[in-house]
């Protein structure tokens, strides 16, 4: 299947976007209008339809929703791995082109060099911008104690558990100084308690280095643990059906999971979810 880029002509319900509002164009992250559209010798797939939202500098952000609602291809859309049919994605202002050193991504698979050590994979990108030995043993030295994995930096990926592979991609990602991290899933393949115990290291993290965060995940209780706002979106294509700002103070421990206004709305979230699920699974109309 391939895609329909802005240069084609756009299918119906794609139409050209207005220009930004002042209030978007002052945001760190905006996404303007944004539809992407798949064409198969069969089949046309509107993924995203008229999609807008924007980040504030600093801010974590979570988007949930239905399966197949198109939120991995906006992620893909924001780090400049994939382009719009229409719409644009803009960072401090300028429009996404193609991947960046602006924005960092961690995915759900491990993605990790096996022939390298975890000290060698945080300092991969450092060393292909040609940073020098010192500086880039300092930056892996302060990531790798931050993500809590010092006395492992000469193992190998093979060596290492899930959830420690996926410290040393978040470990990896900070090094190269992002202003935005991109995140599809990171936690997805973990097993119940090393996802409670990474949403915490990434809070951790996250408080310490003030980095802009899109974070696309399933689980709505770790949307609600981790995020200032939720953006839940429809069902295929997908649009924003709602945003919620999230009330509860900083610093979060896993207990606010048990707190009763956290459990309220959770509940709130998961009907918004589910009213944009088919009834066959499990939706409701």
């Amino acid at each position: 299947m391939s895609e329909i880029v802005a240069s084609q002509q756009l299918p119906p319900g794609c139409q050209q976007p207005p220009p930004p509002t002042d209030a978007e164009r002052s945001a760190f992250l905006v996404v303007d209008h944004v539809s992407k559209v798949f064409q198969s010798n069969r089949e046309m797939v509107v993924a995203l339809q008229d999609f807008s939202c924007s980040v504030d500098a600093g801010t974590f952000v979570a988007i949930v929703g239905p399966s197949g609602c198109g939120k991995s291809t906006l992620l893909r859309i924001s780090a400049g791995l994939a382009q719009p049919t229409s719409g644009a994605v803009l960072v401090k202002g300028k429009k996404i082109e193609g991947p960046g050193p602006d924005r960092g991504v961690v995915f759900q698979s491990y993605t990790s060099f096996p022939w390298l050590t975890v000290r060698e994979n945080v300092e991969f990108g450092l060393k292909l911008r040609n940073i020098s030995e010192e500086l880039r043993r300092e930056a892996s030295r302060r990531l790798i104690a931050q993500v809590g994995l010092s006395g492992f930096e000469n193992a190998y990926p093979e060596t290492l558990s899930g959830g420690m592979k996926q410290r040393v991609a978040i470990a990896r990602t900070l090094a190269n100084y992002p202003d935005i991290l991109i995140m599809d899933e990171p936690f997805g393949a973990l097993d119940y308690q090393t996802r409670w115990a990474m949403q915490e290291l990434l809070l951790d993290v996250w408080e310490k280095e003030k980095k802009t965060v899109l974070f696309v995940t399933h689980d709505i209780e770790e949307a609600l643990f981790l995020a200032d706002a939720v953006i839940v979106v429809s069902q295929r294509p997908g649009r924003v059906k709602n945003t919620l700002a999230i009330p509860f103070e900083r610093p979060r421990v896993s207990a606010l999971k048990a707190n009763q206004d956290f459990v309220a709305m959770k509940t709130e979230i998961v009907n918004l979810v589910r009213l944009e699920m088919p009834p066959e699974f499990g939706g409701r109309r």
